[in-house]
């Protein structure tokens, strides 16, 4: 049920942060920190 609902369906940042047992604001500011930079640009 879960996996269908994650996959196929929009799931908000209120529902992802309540089945974590946090706050929205909490999963939006740490995303950062959890998801790795790739540059396109050879510069920086």
């Amino acid at each position: 049920m879960l996996y269908s609902k994650v996959f196929f369906n929009k799931i908000t940042v209120e529902e992802l942060a309540e089945w974590a047992g946090t706050i929205p604001y909490e999963i939006l500011t740490n995303i950062n920190t959890r998801v790795p930079r790739v540059y396109l640009n050879s510069n920086k």
